[in-house]
């Protein structure tokens, strides 16, 4: 499992003109892993025949 670096949640709610680039970047690269597992989590629970897990856990990788 990949590591995802945490934001420190005592830095300012509004982050500096230069740090957007960064925050865009992580939440592509955080929406992408999301996706990733969740095809796998899709797999294993329709394999186990949970019907709407399935469904909720591909509307999750839909929205990522």
């Amino acid at each position: 499992m990949p590591e995802v670096s945490r934001i420190d949640r005592s830095a300012s709610a509004s982050p500096g003109p230069y740090s957007m680039d960064a925050l865009a970047l992580m939440q592509l690269e955080v929406a992408s892993y999301i996706e990733e597992i969740t095809i796998e989590l899709g797999s294993m629970a329709r394999a186990a025949q949970l019907s709407s897990l399935a469904y909720f856990v591909d509307m999750t990788r839909l929205e990522a």
